[in-house]
Formats: C-alpha cells, sequence, structure tokens
C-alpha cells in the first residue's frame, strides 16, 4: 500500500468523492512535509515518516479530538526530539485538542499545555509541568516526576514536627540547617549532583562547588513544601533566599 493510499483509506471506506479525497490527502501530506513520499511504499518509509503517515491518517478526517497513544515510543532519540517538534507545530496550527499519552516525562513537559497524572488507575493530578514540578500534590508524584526526585526528610528536622518536607536538589543556599554525608558526586550540565545521606534517609543537592566521597556537607533550604500525611500542605519560601557561591538556586 503506497502511502497516499494508506492516508486516503478512511476516506474511501467513508465513501468520499474521489475529487475530494484527493485534495483531502495532498493537503494533509503538505502540511505534513510527506509530499514527496505519496506514491511510495510505506514499509520502504523511515520510523519518522511512517508516523508522519499514521497522523496524516487522522488527520485527513478532520477530527475534533485526537487520541495519540504513545506515538514516539518505538523510534529512535533524535526522530523522537524532531517529531516532538513537528507535533507541537501540527496543534498549534490546527488548533485541536490533543490527548497525549506517554511515560516519557521530556515529551509532556515539551508537548503538553496540561498534564494529567494518572497513579493506579486514578488521576492525582492535573497542572502545567511547572506546577506537577515545583508542587506536587502528593510525595507520589515529587518522587515520579522530576530527573531527580524530590527529596523528603522529616519535619523535625527543620522545625516542623510530624511533617515530611520536600525539596528538589535545586532549592538549597548556604546554611547549617541541614548536616548529610557524601555518598556520591556526578557532575552533569557545570553543576555538581551530590548524592548524601542524613540519618537513614538518602537525598540529592545540586551545587556549584565539588565535594568528594564522606565530605560531611551542611546546607539550608530556600524553598520547600509540607506534607501531611502524604498531602502537599503548604509551599513555604525562605525570608533570606539568595543564591550563594556554593549552593546555586538560580534555574
Amino acid at each position: 500500500m503506497t502511502t497516499y493510499e494508506n492516508i486516503a483509506f478512511p476516506l474511501k471506506m467513508a465513501r468520499i468523492k474521489k475529487a475530494e479525497i484527493d485534495t483531502k490527502v495532498r493537503s494533509v501530506a503538505k502540511l505534513l512535509k510527506i509530499e514527496e513520499q505519496l506514491q511510495m511504499n510505506v514499509t520502504r518509509l523511515s520510523g519518522g515518516q511512517q508516523q508522519r503517515v499514521a497522523i496524516a491518517r487522522a488527520l485527513v478526517r478532520d477530527p475534533a479530538l485526537f487520541l495519540l497513544d504513545e506515538p514516539l515510543s518505538n523510534l529512535d532519540a533524535r526522530v523522537r526530539y524532531t517529531s516532538r517538534q513537528e507535533l507541537k507545530r501540527l496543534q498549534k496550527e490546527l488548533n485541536h485538542t490533543f490527548v497525549y499519552v506517554t511515560h516519557d516525562q521530556i515529551e509532556a513537559s515539551n508537548l503538553a499545555d496540561r498534564v494529567a497524572v494518572l497513579h493506579k488507575g486514578i488521576i492525582e493530578q492535573v497542572g502545567s509541568y511547572e506546577e506537577l514540578y515545583e508542587k506536587p500534590a502528593t510525595q507520589w508524584i515529587g518522587d515520579f516526576i522530576g530527573a531527580y526526585p524530590m527529596n523528603f526528610i522529616p519535619g523535625e528536622t527543620i522545625g516542623y514536627p510530624e511533617k515530611v518536607i520536600g525539596f528538589r536538589s535545586r532549592w538549597v543556599k548556604s546554611g547549617d540547617d541541614i548536616t548529610a554525608k557524601v555518598n556520591l558526586v556526578e557532575n552533569s550540565e557545570g553543576y555538581y549532583f551530590v548524592h548524601c545521606r542524613m540519618g537513614t534517609t538518602d537525598i540529592v543537592i545540586r551545587t556549584d562547588k565539588k565535594y568528594a566521597v564522606n565530605d560531611d556537607i551542611s546546607f539550608g533550604l530556600e524553598r520547600f513544601n509540607i506534607y501531611d500525611n502524604g498531602v502537599l500542605e503548604e509551599a513555604k519560601y525562605s525570608k533570606d533566599a539568595s543564591s550563594s557561591e556554593v549552593f546555586d538556586s538560580q534555574n
């Protein structure tokens, strides 16, 4: 089956006139930049081109709502990157609603205006990716969202007994509120991600200062979330929050 035939198939099943089918197929092919592949067999196309054909087959019917179930999961990293940009452009041009299922947080953060997080079949939080990252509604979401999970420590550490304190690796500043022992140091994009142990709790903090394994490290928190029974109660900001030479918290 050629690319043209593949895209035209749902219209033929709907008994649309041949001239109208041709107009719609060529219009969609132009939009998705696959005009030159219309007479090629679909099996001879690249993974990215096949993905565009599948989207074209949906587009040609002019639906009000698109449901995409992990459409990029079988593509290699480079093709996924370019396909994400194309999907974003396409959604803006069409101004249609896309419901996009993915396990890839990069896709969610780059494509979505709003993200719904499902846990055990239940929607646990809906919001922008930034809202999910900065103010996860539950500890589970804080642990799930982000390249590094949100750190969780006992609330009494900084004066909140019977609560749990959650903070991201970059929400730290110079200080001595919290002391931990360094277990591992990772260097990434100009920062050091320091894996520490505080009592029986493992945490990760981002700094611009290099530490060695077994070093003691002390720091304060520029901001943090307070959790009660696993649910967000309040987001707090330090009154004297500022970046320092030791801890860069300006991202």
